[in-house]
Order: C-alpha cells, then sequence, then structure tokens
C-alpha cells in the first residue's frame, strides 16, 4: 500500500502531512481517554458492587410518619405488625405531619416491626426519635416502648434493648417513665396525659448506656444522661443494625388511647460517604 493510500485512510483523506500528524495525535488520544474510562468504569463497578454486599443488610435509615397513608388505614399497609387495630387517624402530636397512629384502646394493643437494618455511626451511637401522647380514662394504662438489635420473639424485644414504661394508676397517683436497667425499673419523669411529648434517645452501643431528651409541647422537658440499658443476655455491636422497635399496650389498659408520630432511626452515614467520595476522587484523578 502507497504512503498516499495509507494517508488518506489514516488521516480520513486529508493529503496534508502536518494535517495528517494532527489527526493522529488526537485518535490516539482519544484512544488513551477510552482505555482510561474502562478502568474507572470497572472500578466503579466494583466499587458499587463492594457496596452493595456490605449495605444489603442495613438500611440508609428509617422514618415514619404516616403521611402517605389514608386516614382509616392501617399500618399493617407500611409493613408494621400489630395486635387488635391501631389505625392512622388525623392529628398532629407537635412534630410535622398532619396524621398519627391511634394505637386502639383494646387489650395488648402494639405496633412493631423488626426490619429497620439501621447501623450505629462511626461513633457506635445510633439515635431514635419519635412523638408520643396518651389519653388516660378509666382503667389503669400500662405501656412499654421498646427498640433494639436482638430482634423479635413474639411480642417481645429480644435484649439488647432499651424498654421503657410508661405506668398510670386508677388514682392518677403514678404516672411516671420508667427506664429498665435489666434488674428493675428506675423512675424518671411524670408524664401527663393529652400532652404532646417528643423523645430524642440516643444509644452508645460502645458503653450499652443511652442518654434520654423528652420535649414537653415542643420545650424540653427533662435530660438523662448515662441510663442503662437491658443486656441480661446479649450486648450491643458497634456493627449491628438496630432492626426492632415495638410500641406495646399491655392488657390492663382499656379504656386509654395512645398515639405515635414521627418515628427515626439516625442512620449510619460515614462508611458510605466515604466509599463515594472516594469513587469521585478517582474519577478526578483519572
Amino acid at each position: 500500500m502507497s504512503v498516499e493510500k495509507r494517508r488518506k485512510e489514516n488521516c480520513f483523506g486529508v493529503f496534508n502531512v502536518n494535517v495528517c500528524r494532527f489527526f493522529n495525535k488526537r485518535r490516539n488520544a482519544m484512544k488513551k481517554r477510552m482505555v482510561q474510562f474502562s478502568v474507572v468504569g470497572m472500578v466503579l463497578f466494583v466499587s458499587i458492587t463492594t457496596a452493595y454486599a456490605t449495605f444489603s443488610n442495613t438500611s440508609a435509615g428509617f422514618l415514619e410518619d404516616w403521611e402517605h397513608l389514608n386516614v382509616g388505614d392501617s399500618p399493617v399497609l407500611d409493613g408494621w405488625g400489630k395486635d387488635y387495630d391501631p389505625v392512622v387517624e388525623s392529628g398532629n402530636i407537635g412534630g410535622s405531619g398532619s396524621k398519627i397512629v391511634n394505637i386502639d384502646d383494646e387489650s395488648v394493643a402494639n405496633i412493631r416491626r423488626s426490619d429497620m437494618k439501621v447501623l450505629p455511626d462511626a461513633n457506635g451511637d445510633v439515635t431514635v426519635e419519635f412523638d408520643y401522647k396518651f389519653d388516660w380514662k378509666q382503667d389503669n394504662y400500662n405501656f412499654n416502648i421498646m427498640y433494639g438489635q436482638g430482634g423479635l420473639n413474639g411480642r417481645d424485644v429480644l435484649d439488647p434493648r432499651v424498654n421503657y414504661w410508661i405506668w398510670v394508676s386508677t388514682t392518677y397517683s403514678d404516672r411516671h417513665l420508667r427506664n429498665y436497667t435489666g434488674s428493675g425499673w428506675e423512675v424518671l419523669l411524670a408524664l401527663d396525659e393529652d400532652t404532646n411529648y417528643h423523645f430524642v434517645d440516643v444509644i452508645h452501643t460502645g458503653t450499652g448506656l443511652h442518654d434520654l431528651t423528652v420535649y414537653k409541647n415542643g420545650t424540653k422537658e427533662a435530660e438523662y444522661t448515662g441510663l442503662a440499658t437491658d443486656t441480661s443476655s446479649a450486648s450491643w455491636s458497634s456493627t449491628s443494625p438496630l432492626n426492632t422497635i415495638e410500641f406495646y399496650k399491655g392488657s390492663d389498659s382499656y379504656s386509654a388511647d395512645t398515639w405515635v408520630d414521627n418515628i427515626s432511626v439516625v442512620p449510619e452515614p460515614a462508611t458510605l460517604g466515604l466509599l463515594i467520595l472516594g469513587m469521585f476522587g478517582l474519577i478526578r484523578r483519572k
């Protein structure tokens, strides 16, 4: 093949030698760039596959505010287990949104789930928040709020767990929030009926302790640090997700309503964030 013909084929019919060299240089640069993009694509594929393998059993966080359900719906429609008939109602407990769930005034009413899969953060902490209100009527009021890493056994959240108990006597002489220490109940603050409460609970998996802040009608009412958790048969782990939560009304609470809303669990943001930043760094470097 003649030099002239090769120039035609290699330079798209351009016969000037300088122009031909320019086109060849550009073509070689494009080939190099394509190789680089192929390498980056492979790295991204491996990174995403690794991320999926790492996080497929965890969640980017959990939030339940009932807003996408209709008034009259059951929380079961959104993946919650239940006893008796909790129902979505119109209302607000001081937080955002216009819908709440009433856990009903029947015996042994509850809502529960064990699929939240939220890892502690880089410090080994996980934060649970929720809005709460109760309407005591005439009988005893017996209510538990539990969450932890141990899963469910029927209606019981297995430890390690946080376990709160709210007891109101028929004479209203005792209406305190209590925290279970693993060996007994410690009395915290007294709660009022028909009052909007917001709980912020930070669990430190490294120490097995938790810090609770309670807001009443939007104002901080009480703050507790270093509360014990229930680790009777299992310990907290900084690498295991908080997966289970339950709001449980006992058998002697026939005439009482309980509302909950804006249930959230803070995710573990650090590891995934670093992975994404690393991938962008690779692209920029290439």
